[in-house]
């Protein structure tokens, strides 16, 4: 295990107590370990065990007994151990909070991180119907780890509505959030009320959030299995997933864009630390859209890159010491 730890992060000197994101790793190389683990054991190991269990010695305890489908649940622990409010990440649009492990190498380890995934990863589950709905079921998530404030949340793009709307619901029901931060998002979204995306529309943005270069496929006809074939091609995040599992996060991400459409957001009082991708050749979401809906103050933090780059370890890292710092003195624990 220790040789695979080596080989994925191409670090040779790695002892069996080092953690694979604190040395480097990410969720694309927790599932070429995943890979690697099963071709020379025999045994699934799946990336949340390896979230859960990120030391070399405590992933050759788990080998027995994994499973992939726990990190398609709705609440991904990323780190669940810690005496401090967790960390709760909402998803993009497509539905996955596995981009969120790169929080690790600079969240102090006393802080949880949990990711929050869309209903319909599962085969048991189905999408959410409405965006209200969504925020209700969400919030009884983050009660079951914890039932009462501070609370602590963060979202990209779609992740970043949604976290917003989480904390004005629960500064509804009477908790206190310590922090809201949103990365490169806008309250609301554009368009029409209640149109239907297009398949264009939906497989192009998919294509985005996971990475790819929309201006190579100016020409390429979008049909469904292509659109499969492509985020399961070598070096995407979801390169192992079953092609069942892809198609519902196609599925996902177009019923995200509908039951946005006509979402209007309610005032969270407080302050909002936003992160905005501040690339040259993109039109960087405007960071003022956010005042009508806060009644604190705008933290706006540029980062020099695009809106699908930013959620990158290279710069996802760099977000997570402004969080941290933030965060400090930690709060008190529970």
């Amino acid at each position: 295990m220790v040789r695979l730890f080596a080989e994925v992060l191409r670090q040779p000197d790695l002892r069996v107590t080092d953690n694979f994101f604190l040395a480097g790793g990410d969720s694309i190389a927790a599932l070429r370990l995943s890979a690697r683990i099963k071709a020379t054991f025999g045994t699934l190991v799946g990336v949340n065990t390896i979230f859960q269990h990120p030391t070399v010695r405590q992933l050759v305890d788990q080998l027995h007994g994994s499973s992939t489908a726990g990190a398609l649940d709705v609440l991904l622990p990323l780190r669940s151990g810690g005496d401090q409010p967790p960390l709760f990440c909402l998803h993009p649009a497509g539905g996955m909070s596995w981009c969120y492990s790169g929080l690790l190498t600079a969240i102090r380890p006393e802080i949880p991180v949990y990711g929050v995934q869309a209903r319909g990863l599962l085969p048991h589950d189905e999408p959410a119907r409405d965006f209200a709905g969504m925020v209700d079921d969400y919030v009884r998530h983050l009660r079951r780890v914890r039932p009462h404030g501070p609370y602590r949340l963060l979202g990209w793009s779609f992740g970043g509505t949604a976290a917003h709307a989480i904390a004005c619901q629960l500064q509804a029901d009477g908790e206190d959030v310590e922090l809201l931060a949103v990365i490169d998002a806008e309250p609301e979204t554009s368009g029409s009320e209640g149109a239907q995306p297009g398949l264009r529309e939906v497989f192009l943005g998919l294509l985005d959030e996971f990475g790819y270069d929309r201006g190579q496929l100016a020409d390429v006809p979008l049909r469904h299995d292509r659109i499969v074939a492509i985020l399961r091609g070598q070096g995407s995040a979801l390169a192992q997933l079953d092609p069942e599992h892809v198609t519902a996060i196609v599925d996902i991400f177009a019923n995200n864009l509908c039951i946005t459409r006509d979402y209007r957001p309610a005032t969270f009082d407080g302050d909002l630390l936003f992160f905005s991708a501040a690339a040259e050749d993109r039109l960087a979401v405007r960071p003022e859209t956010w005042t009508p809906y806060i009644t604190g103050h705008l933290d706006v933090h540029p980062v020099a890159c695009g809106h699908r780059s930013i959620i990158r370890p290279e710069y996802l890292g760099g977000i997570a010491a402004t969080i941290d710092k933030r965060l400090d003195p930690p709060f008190p624990a529970a």
